[in-house]
């Protein structure tokens, strides 16, 4: 991540000091006509809303980026915002250089969405959560911010070199890439045509399948080389000085180069409106590029290409802060040098930094120094970059570049620089490990270097590796005080492995260390608890959080006294005492009052509440609280999205808003699965998509999972239920049946999954009824009376208790108690499920009259549903028992069009056409920013369009004409 330290002021002085001969960043543009022509018409179809993105592929010098130039002039002439950065390779394994160079970090200019992301690319951010926290939090920032631009006007989006980008500004602009085509932005890359990482292609292929079209730039002709020099000469070419430059072989920046150097050197004749060459033997001098910059470098004093040589080492761009620091000068003293860098054109002033012309001319600096006095340079640069404090990534990156680590540098490193461990592990296990090979390291050092290197592990996602570490230093150094530094991380490394056994087991060796703070206790206790809820030792999980209550009060720290209680909530959620995990979680909240929730928290208060809240049939709340925990979790916590939007999915589903459900399906599916959520949702979306009556789209849904190795608990349940709806649309209820009744018996009283088992009950009803399997829903009747008495105010567990009873004893007027108490749960299928029960009874007992009002009622319940397969099931078994369809209901919604679109679809499409991005309308909608994306794709898809702009043509329309209508 570059992030300049030190006064900005002094390289914008120096810089202006040298105003009067800086020069563009790149060559002069010649024979791009009609690239540059292609470049405007894409940037004026994102003015007029239609995005798009463009990569331009070129060699080294080949005028990528003077088009860029072109292009960013252009563009600001007509008024759009243009935001421009380019990757480095020195930088490549930095997270966010490249991204991060969008939004430096100016309060007195920048706007609020700039500030937050570059406070998050700058403070601590992240090391609570590990890096995957950290990217993402950051990527979702960065799109956030771009929308927001958007909202504003056009924007252009420039970037340079990003065969050099880093893997997490990659990721952004993946994510970019999903939206451009909805925004007025236009996106530009540029590349050189080399072999590229697993993360590059992977982005131009996606780039690509959403319509981004490639420019390659070929060498200029005779013609184009004959007008480049003369535009750099200032009059036409002679043919002895055209000769010459043809050896440049049609590169632009070799052609600029060698006329410079020729000019500088005195060997151009200027006079009756010609140039020529006046050495014969300057012919014979000129070889390679590299060699043609060297000759242009040569002219200048000795003193200033060595400021230059140093200078290279710091990257193609730096301040004059970190120059003089290295240097030991004072930026004063620089002034002459830097001066003559932009006389030559080695140099030009970009944002108050310096910034090398061209990487060749970098390069070329850089390679003039041998290799073990360039180590030896780096080494020098990172001190240098310690004593400025600079962000650790910065002194990491030319820790790397030295090859070899001193003295100093390992006790840096062994000091335990956090940002570097969170914000970049991979690069902080590398420099670690060599640490670790120095021989003269002392035992603390070594201790302390390997400590880090546990934690840097972790933070990468290599828990297997950092669980290795700990357990090595832990049998060489037993003592107390090290099994507690390293005790949680072992923990937190058997729990990443989904080892919730073994992390107990680790918690509480650590917890017998006398020298362990209340503040730890209480962490490794409610770690322990966590572990034994979702093991189903709810007793041992109740004993760890009262244990971890009592040390987070005595710490005073909020957040282990909550997260206590929202252990002791989840206690009780998870054995169906509803009440007192609705009081339990409220204090939870009240202990957090207006802190987030941390990035390493396994569940938010919030969404832990939405599902208690469910599970009393307070569905409007539920789902208010679910959302509220989404937006928080999109801001503090984004590996916990995933399960956000599983539990809203369940949520929707049972309350029959389907069409949101499967909008909820697929932003889970679009946040990153570091929880293993996946199977869930997908299970979800194969139940819709069966009672919609589209088996090859549940089929689609439930390839490849499987319930055995799901990751969590729902998708053990949600899994085999969506299965045995597929064994019935086969023509086998037996088989479902069956399934269901056996994954309801495997859970039989463990407390963990019984407000997951409940949601099976009306199918094994139905099925039960269907099969006239009175014995098999059985002993389901006589376990859910037993519930229903516990919780005589819960409407759907009243509905479950008494649909079960009915089909065991045949008695309509259960059922129809059952269709009432699920009409005031809001669960509409289920209603629809007791009055099918109650229609098949009252048929066969002969009351047919009665028995066509309850299908009426379930076939209009179905109806609003869109359930086709249900509605088909209830007509054909009453056909069977001589009662015919009565009224159809309204006709099924269409696939495309403007009726195609949900209510909620059409509330984002109204704000759409006010102007809003979306973040602006996930705040008006209480929504959350993934929520808003899938709907705005889901409404492009519907209506057949490619942007926002569009969208908010046909809604203004659509709106006149259901206003006149109105009139």
């Amino acid at each position: 991540m570059r992030q300049r330290v030190g006064s900005r002021r002094s390289a914008g002085m120096m810089a202006s000091k040298c105003a009067g001969h800086t020069r563009s960043s790149s060559s002069p543009l010649v024979g791009r006509d009609d690239e540059l022509h292609r470049l405007r018409r894409l940037a004026e179809r994102a003015r007029a809303g239609r995005g798009g993105a463009v990569v331009i592929d070129g060699d080294p010098g080949i005028g990528k980026t003077a088009l860029l130039d072109a292009l960013a002039s252009d563009c600001v002439s007509r008024g759009m915002r243009v935001v421009r950065a380019s990757a480095e390779e020195m930088e490549a394994q930095l997270p966010f250089a490249m991204i991060g160079a969008l939004f430096p970090k100016q309060e007195d200019r920048a706007q609020a969405d700039e500030i937050w992301v570059a406070q998050l690319l700058g403070d601590g951010a992240g090391i609570h959560g590990g890096a995957a926290c950290y990217i993402k939090r950051v990527a979702q920032a960065v799109v956030e911010a771009v929308e927001r631009w958007c909202s504003a006007g056009p924007v252009v989006l420039l970037l340079d070199d990003l065969q050099w980008a880093d893997r997490c500004s990659l990721l952004v602009l993946h994510r970019l890439g999903r939206v451009v085509p909805q925004l007025p932005l236009l996106l530009v890359a540029t590349r050189r045509p080399m072999p590229c990482g697993a993360e590059l292609d992977g982005l131009l292929r996606s780039l690509q399948v959403r319509g981004a079209s490639t420019l390659r730039l070929k060498l200029l002709d005779e013609a184009q080389t004959a007008m480049l020099t003369e535009h750099v000469v200032g009059m036409a070419a002679g043919p002895g000085l055209l000769e010459l430059v043809a050896r440049a072989a049609g590169n632009p920046l070799y052609v600029t180069e060698l006329l410079i150097a020729l000019r500088e050197e005195g060997c151009l004749a200027l006079g009756d409106g010609r140039a020529e060459v006046v050495q014969a033997d300057v012919k014979a001098e000129v070889a390679s590029l590299d060699d043609v910059i060297g000759r242009h470098l040569s002219s200048m004093s000795a003193g200033s290409r060595e400021v230059l040589r140093f200078a290279a080492l710091l990257g193609r761009t730096f301040s004059a802060t970190e120059l003089s620091t290295v240097l030991g000068l004072s930026v004063t003293a620089l002034t002459a040098a830097v001066r003559e860098g932009f006389e030559h054109g080695a140099l030009f002033e970009s944002q108050g930094l310096i910034s090398f012309r061209h990487d060749l001319i970098h390069q070329v600096l850089l390679e003039e120094t041998t290799p073990a006095l360039r180590s030896a340079l780096h080494l020098q640069v990172a001190h240098a970059l310690v004593d400025l404090r600079a962000p650790a990534e910065r002194v990491a990156t030319h820790l790397r570049a030295a090859g070899s680590l001193d003295a100093p540098a390992v006790a840096w490193l062994a000091s335990g620089p956090e940002a570097l461990t969170a914000r970049a592990p991979d690069m902080a296990v590398d420099l670690l490990q060599r640490a670790l090979k120095v021989t003269y390291t002392s035992n603390s050092e070594r201790l302390a270097l390997r400590v880090q290197l546990a934690q840097a592990l972790l933070c990468a996602g290599r828990a297997v590796d950092g669980e290795r570490v700990c357990r090595a230093v832990l049998a060489e150094e037993p003592d107390s005080h090290i099994v507690t530094m390293l005790g949680w991380l072992l923990t937190q490394a058997c729990l990443r492995q989904g080892r919730l056994a073994q992390a107990v087991i680790e918690a509480g060796r650590v917890l017998e260390s006398p020298e362990l703070q209340p503040a730890e206790a209480a962490r490794l206790y409610n770690a322990s608890a966590h572990c034994s809820v979702m093991l189903g030792r709810l007793d041992a999980a109740q004993a760890a959080t009262s244990r971890a209550l009592a040390a987070g009060r005595r710490a005073k720290d909020f957040y282990g006294v909550s997260y206590a209680l929202k252990n002791q909530a989840n206690i009780h959620y998870r054995r169906q005492e509803l009440p007192e995990a609705l009081d339990l979680v409220d204090r939870a909240l009240a202990a957090m009052g207006d802190h987030d929730i941390r990035p390493d928290q396994p569940m938010s208060p919030h969404l832990l509440r939405g599902a208690v809240l469910m599970e009393l049939d307070r569905l409007d709340e539920a789902d208010e609280e679910i959302e509220v925990g989404l937006r928080q979790s999109e801001r503090n916590a984004p590996s916990l999205l995933a399960m956000h939007y599983q539990v809203q999915a369940w949520l929707r589903y049972l309350s029959g808003r389907w069409d949101d459900a499967v909008a909820s399906v697929q932003a889970g599916l679009h946040t990153g699965d570091p929880l293993g959520i996946a199977p869930a949702l997908r299970g979800h979306a194969a139940l819709i998509a069966l009672h919609r009556d589209d088996r090859a789209k549940a089929q689609a849904a439930l390839v490849g999972q499987s319930h055995t190795n799901s990751a969590t608990l729902s998708g053990t349940l949600i899994l085999p239920w969506a299965a045995a709806l597929v064994h019935e649309a086969d023509g086998r209820p037996d088989l479902a049946l069956d399934l269901l009744v056996e994954t309801w018996e495997q859970y039989p009283d463990q407390g963990r999954s019984k407000p997951l088992r409940l949601q099976l009950v009306p199918d094994i009803a139905r099925l039960a009824h269907l099969l006239e399997d009175r014995g098999r829903v059985g002993g389901v009747a006589d376990e859910m009376k037993h519930i229903a008495d516990d919780h005589p105010r819960v409407p759907g567990i009243l509905g479950g208790a008494a649909l079960c009873s009915a089909v065991v004893a045949g008695d309509p007027h259960l059922s129809q108690e059952a269709a009432h108490a699920y009409g005031r749960a809001c669960r509409p299928l289920h209603q629809g499920y007791a009055h099918e029960c109650t229609a098949v009874l009252l048929a066969a007992a002969g009351n047919h009259p009665q028995a066509r009002a309850e299908l009426q009622a379930a076939q209009e319940l179905y109806t609003g549903l869109e359930a086709q397969w249900d509605l088909s099931r209830v007509t054909s078994r009453l056909r069977q028992l001589g009662v015919r369809r009565g009224v159809t209901g309204p006709r099924r919604r269409p696939k495309t069009g403007w009726q195609a679109l949900t209510e909620t679809e059409r509330t984002v499409a109204a704000l759409v056409t006010e102007g809003l991005s979306n973040p602006g309308i996930a705040g008006r909608m209480r929504l959350s920013r993934h929520t808003v994306q899938t709907h705005v794709s889901s409404i492009l898809a519907k209506l057949g369009l490619n942007s926002r702009v569009e969208v908010a043509v046909i809604a203004s329309q659509q709106h006149a004409e259901d206003t006149a209508r109105d009139r």
